[in-house]
């Protein structure tokens, strides 16, 4: 009976154990976290904390321990692992967390490791932050999609994301003013500063040259790219990255992220080339005009036309490009063409501009572009400097050769002659005649003409000065024979 009764009371005080252990509620907390807030590199900093058991029941053998890479030597109440014992419900603990900041340490807000908190209850993890202004800063940070401008960017947290919606070949310009914020006494200069825009889904990363910053001085980097054609339509991560290093060895290094939305438009036709073969003419007044507009947009184009214009040079083309694809991918998403084009000899000399105009269901504008074509006047070097003409030595006349047959001959001799060096001495002396090969065909042609005259006039002076004599001696004989 006696035994009984003791197996009923332990069964009793094991059943109020259990009970009284169900009814505990384990929980802890770091109240305000642990953050050393805004530090510089290569220093010690400290930050209070406080372990609060919100629970109703007592946690045993707490232990607080630090986790961090060794090079920031973090501690609790200056020690590694620091044991608290006992910690009662509603009971709280202040503790003092240190880290030393390397000299390369990262600018920006950001976790530098965690502390531990471990009992035979519960386990809880707090992680350190700290935010690191170094003395390379950012200034301002602008962004212009398509002359649509988002400024100031750089006050908006990380993930902010970009007002103006980009779509597929927009341009994208980033304005990034940075600055040295050592004091001028300090006489620290940052070197090798370099600015990168990236994208990763994208495969974009644009960096600037690398400049040098002295004391309190700035400098603006510009960077630009363009979204790809064949780019997804969604959210892409920018990541802009600022790095530099200090006369002192010390590393600065500036991150921002921002969010930047690509997404097609419902009407996006976009004129992609509108080329001249020439873009100034003169003499020869002919040019190719090179065409092209792309359905861009996130639906098919019908009845889509464009017009080639200029009033003034007699240029009208209307062209029907017809149904153009929403599909990049397929060649029908675009139209091209090109038009040999003769500019009329009455235009005037000047600059006419050639205006092409790009429609939707015919009559709905959709984009336009300009060239210019600069008419010149035509200038003919070989008619404007003519050389002067070469004349050849007119043949004795017949009368003078009639009086002397000798000097006739020996006239037309030297007349030869002269003609011969004259055009020599006109070649010697007239030197862009000598380097154009048709002038000097036109000379020797024209001093062969006049030797075939003079050696032509010789001929027919010596036959004529032969027939007279034989009349005489004819008429002679015919005298005797009257007589």
């Amino acid at each position: 009976m006696a035994s009984r009764n003791i197996l009923i009371i332990v069964l009793a005080l094991l059943l109020l154990a259990f009970s009284a252990s169900a009814d505990c509620n384990y929980n802890l907390i770091v109240r305000e976290g642990i953050n050393f807030g805004t530090q510089l590199q290569n220093s010690t900093v400290s930050d209070t904390f406080v372990i609060n058991n919100t629970g109703n029941c007592s946690l045993s053998n707490v232990r607080v321990e630090p986790s961090a890479d060794s090079e920031y030597l973090a501690r609790v109440n200056s020690s590694s692992s620091f044991n608290l014992g006992a910690i009662n419900a509603s009971e709280s603990r202040t503790l003092l967390a240190s880290a030393f900041i390397p000299k390369d340490e990262a600018d920006g807000n950001h976790s530098i490791g965690s502390i531990n908190i471990l009992s035979d209850q519960i386990n809880l993890t707090s992680s350190m932050y700290v935010n690191i202004r170094g003395k390379l800063q950012l200034v301002s940070i602008d962004v212009t999609i398509e002359d649509e401008e988002d400024n100031n960017i750089d006050e908006e947290a990380d993930g902010y994301e970009i007002e103006k919606k980009a779509t597929l070949g927009d341009t994208i310009d980033f304005s990034i003013k940075v600055k040295n914020d050592y004091d001028t006494n300090d006489d620290v200069s940052i070197n090798n500063v370099l600015v990168t825009v990236a994208i990763d889904k994208l495969d974009i990363e644009e960096e600037s040259e690398e400049f040098d910053l002295s004391e309190q001085d700035t400098q603006t980097v510009d960077i630009s790219f363009s979204i790809p054609d064949d780019a997804d339509m969604k959210d892409y991560d920018v990541d802009i990255t600022i790095k530099g290093k200090d006369d002192d060895g010390i590393k600065h290094e500036l991150k921002r992220n921002f969010i930047l939305v690509v997404k097609k438009d419902s009407n996006d036709l976009r004129i992609t080339k509108f080329n001249l073969s020439e873009n100034r003419i003169d003499c020869v007044r002919r040019i190719r005009i090179a065409a092209e507009v792309v359905n861009y947009g996130d639906g098919k184009e019908r009845d889509v036309i464009y017009t080639i214009s200029n009033s003034e040079l007699g240029i009208n083309i209307n062209e029907i490009a017809g149904k153009l694809s929403d599909d990049l991918d397929k060649d029908d998403s675009g139209f091209f063409k090109i038009y040999p084009i003769t500019i009329g000899d009455s235009a005037k000399a000047g600059v006419y501009p050639l205006q092409m105009d790009a429609y939707r269901n015919t009559d709905d504008w959709e984009a336009r572009k300009i060239v210019n074509l600069e008419v010149k006047d035509c200038i003919n070097e070989a008619t404007a400097e003519e050389p002067a003409a070469i004349e050849a030595e007119e043949p004795p006349a017949e009368a003078a050769v009639a009086e002397n047959q000798t000097s006739a001959a020996a006239e037309g001799s030297e007349a030869v002659r002269a003609s011969l060096l004259k055009a020599k001495a006109v070649a010697t002396k007239e030197t862009n005649l000598t380097e154009n090969a048709g002038v000097i065909a036109l000379v020797a042609l024209g001093n062969l003409i006049a030797l075939a005259a003079v050696v032509l006039f010789a001929v027919k002076f010596i036959i004529k000065g032969k027939k007279p004599s034989k009349k005489k001696e004819g008429a002679e004989e015919e005298t005797g024979e009257k007589h």
